[in-house]
């Protein structure tokens, strides 16, 4: 179910993107915009140079970064862990947290309501209640790490969790899931082999 929900996501961004990642790629003007593909490219390595300076600022104020003990788990557990976290966690916090009270909040005020966007998203303009939902639900979703994190990873989690639920809103739930794996799985090509080439080739 893991690598369907993940390898489907991941083939649906591209298929979605074909279009306008050509106009990108061959430097032409854009018909609709940027391509999904780049949206999450874009937003992923803008949450990783936020994450890096976090951590910098950090290292540098003398505050320890405490992480959880990777090393002691087997490689198949964490390979497992983190694929499941990045579909499991973008189900729960995305579609309940968002999804269904937004499907609620737009019943009750009698708009009719396509239950495609409240389950799969994308396509969703923000406004106030998205906003103060996307909100919410990335504070839930950072406070959640600190089962197995520290104090520290609250923010850059909640930071995480807000470029998580702009993507659900506004591209949809596999978008998100995408994202979430990119970062779960950012540091797995280390894990699995020592060889720099393939590393790279993985990263």
């Amino acid at each position: 179910i893991l690598i369907f929900a993940i390898t489907g996501s991941f083939i649906w961004l591209i298929w979605k993107s074909r279009v306008a990642f050509k106009d990108e790629i061959m430097f032409r003007p854009l018909r609709n915009g940027h391509s999904q593909l780049y949206i999450v490219g874009t937003i992923f390595f803008a949450v990783l140079a936020f994450d890096s300076i976090y951590a910098i600022l950090l290292t540098l104020l003398g505050v320890q970064i405490i992480t959880p003990d990777f090393p002691s788990y087997e490689l198949w557990q964490l390979l497992q862990g983190l694929a499941s976290a990045s579909v499991w966690e973008e189900l729960i916090v995305r579609i309940l947290y968002i999804g269904v009270p937004l499907f609620v909040i737009d019943l009750v005020s009698k708009k009719v309501p396509n239950p495609k966007h409240y389950l799969l998203g994308g396509g969703v303009k923000l406004g106030v209640k998205e906003l103060a939902l996307l909100w919410i639900s990335s504070g839930l979703f950072a406070y959640g790490h600190l089962v197995s994190w520290d104090a520290w990873k609250i923010i850059p989690a909640w930071v995480a969790g807000l470029a998580f639920g702009y993507l659900f809103l506004r591209i949809g739930l596999y978008a998100s899931i995408v994202l979430h794996f990119m970062f779960d799985y950012l540091s797995m090509p280390l894990d699995l082999t020592s060889s720099l080439l393939v590393t790279l080739t993985l990263g």
